[in-house]
C-alpha cells in the first residue's frame, strides 16, 4: 500500500475536526489512486460517519464531503461500499449509501446484482434500497424490478424500506422516465399496501403514495382512489380511522398539500 496514503489515514483516526479538513485537503491533492488506495482512503473516510455529528456543524460538514468524496472514486469503489452494507450501523449506512447513490449510472448494474447476490439478508436489503432512494440518475429505473420484488416481501422491514424508496424515487425521477405499466406496478404495489396490518409498512405506503400525487405520477382514477382512501384513513365520510397515529399524520399532511378533489362523501 502506497505511503502516501498513511498520513490521511492518521488524519481521521484522529478524530480531530481540524486534521479531518487536513485529511480533505491532502485527499484532493492526490491523483492517479489505484483502487486499493482509493479503499483504504474510504474507509478512512466512512470511520467519520460512525460518529456522532448531533449539533456539531463542522463534522456534518465533513460528514458531506466525505459523502461525495468516496462517491467521486467512482467505479472502483462500489463493491467496497455495498460489502460495509453487511456491517455498518444504520447511520453509517446511510452515508454509504448516499455515496453509492450520487456514483449513479456506473452504480447501477452492481447494484442489481447485489440484490441477487443478498437475496436472504435483510440488513443488506434494506441498506441497499436506501442507496436505491438516493440515485437521482435516470438510468436507476432499471433498479424498479428489484425494489417492487421486495415490496412484495413479508418482511416488515424490508417491505417498509421498498415502499420508502419508492416514494424516493418519485421525488427524484420525473414522472415521464417511467412508463405507465411501470407506475401502474408501482401504485398497485403501494395501495396494497395501505390494509397491511403493520402500522410501519401503511405509513410508507400512504406516504409514497402521496409522493406519487405531488410528483404528477398518478392519473385521475389512481388519484381519486387515493383521496378516498387517505380520507378513510383520517375517519371521514363515515369510515372507522386507522387507529395509528403515524398513519393518520401522513394521510393528513398528503390529503391537504396534494389531494385537493372534492369530497363527495358528505
Amino acid at each position: 500500500m502506497s505511503d502516501r496514503t498513511d498520513e490521511i489515514v492518521k488524519a481521521f483516526a484522529a478524530q480531530d475536526s481540524c486534521q479531518c479538513e487536513s485529511g480533505m485537503a491532502k485527499i484532493a491533492g492526490l491523483s492517479d489512486l489505484t483502487t486499493d488506495e482509493k479503499i483504504k482512503i474510504a474507509a478512512a473516510l466512512g470511520a467519520m460517519f460512525y460518529r456522532d455529528e448531533r449539533g456539531n456543524t463542522a463534522l456534518t460538514k465533513l460528514i458531506k464531503e466525505a459523502e461525495s468524496m468516496i462517491a467521486s472514486f467512482g467505479p472502483d469503489i462500489i463493491d467496497w461500499i455495498i460489502g460495509q452494507f453487511d456491517e455498518a450501523d444504520a447511520e453509517s449506512a446511510e452515508h454509504l449509501a448516499k455515496s453509492l447513490g450520487l456514483i449513479g449510472t456506473e452504480a447501477v448494474d452492481k447494484t442489481r446484482a447485489a440484490f441477487t447476490s443478498y437475496k436472504n439478508n435483510p440488513y443488506i436489503l434494506i441498506n441497499l434500497l436506501s442507496a436505491v432512494g438516493h440515485f437521482n440518475d435516470p438510468s436507476s429505473v432499471k433498479l424498479l424490478p428489484e425494489v417492487l420484488e421486495h415490496a412484495k416481501t413479508d418482511e416488515v422491514q424490508v417491505k417498509s424500506a421498498a415502499f420508502y424508496c419508492l416514494g424516493r424515487l418519485c421525488n427524484r425521477l420525473p414522472a415521464g422516465t417511467l412508463a405507465d405499466d411501470e407506475k401502474t406496478a408501482l401504485f398497485d404495489s403501494l395501495f396494497s399496501g395501505l390494509s397491511h396490518p403493520k402500522a410501519l409498512v401503511r405509513r410508507h405506503a400512504v406516504r409514497a403514495l402521496g409522493k406519487m400525487a405531488v410528483n404528477s405520477y398518478l392519473n385521475a382514477e389512481q388519484s381519486a382512489k387515493v383521496n378516498k382512501a387517505f380520507r378513510a384513513i383520517l375517519g371521514m365520510d363515515d369510515y372507522e380511522w386507522d387507529d395509528a397515529y403515524i398513519v393518520r399524520t401522513e394521510a393528513e399532511y398528503y390529503l391537504s398539500h396534494s389531494l385537493h378533489s372534492e369530497n363527495t362523501g358528505g
